[in-house]
């Protein structure tokens, strides 16, 4: 029998209630063990276990795992938190409000012994695998993007068979009998 995940996922905003928490009550191996919201009646439809602070969370030996969907200033005091206390973490995206967090981040989860990950699940995306494929056309490009929704002077064209939009001159300036919005100060 495989083992089973207790998970903890501190934030019950949209990505926790939309994308996590479903994916862990699908996944076989993993548990939602519990929630850590700063309003409990939100948190209360997903488990029986809701605690307040991660400080609490922690305090169950049971919990394994903490996913971090707090404010993104949370990130790197609750992930460095939970790694310490021996859990591995899966950080929502951004991991950190800048680099030398995030290299903390990633020295505490080695001094623990701890698994971090950062949930940025649209590396796969496929309109990015298409971006990769029109970079090393780019350089003769001035323009290179998957998806073209407006431009300025004449559309892009379609490289066949690549999915890629590039432009081989630069787009004419904005027009100056566009409308403008007035300033208000």
């Amino acid at each position: 029998m495989e083992s089973v995940l207790n998970w903890v996922v501190v934030g019950i905003g949209d990505i926790a209630t939309k994308r996590v928490i479903p994916a862990i009550l699908a996944e076989p191996r993993s548990h939602l063990w519990g929630v850590v919201s700063r309003d409990p009646a939100k948190a209360a439809p997903y488990t029986e276990r809701v605690w307040t602070s991660l400080e609490e969370a922690l305090r169950d030996p049971a919990v394994e795992a903490v996913y971090v969907a707090a404010p993104v200033f949370l990130h790197a005091p609750l992930a460095t938190a939970a790694l310490r206390a021996g859990r591995h973490v899966l950080c929502e995206k951004p991991m950190a409000m800048n680099y030398p967090q995030a290299l903390d981040m990633v020295a505490t989860g080695q001094q623990a012994g701890q698994v971090l990950g950062v949930a940025y699940y649209r590396r796969m995306y496929p309109k990015l695998h298409r971006a990769r494929l029109c970079l090393p056309r780019a350089r003769s490009a001035v323009r290179c993007s998957p998806r073209s929704t407006a431009t300025a002077g004449s559309p892009p064209r379609a490289e066949r068979g690549t999915g890629c939009w590039t432009r081989s001159k630069p787009a004419p300036a904005p027009s100056t009998t566009s409308p403008r919005i007035a300033s208000t100060s």
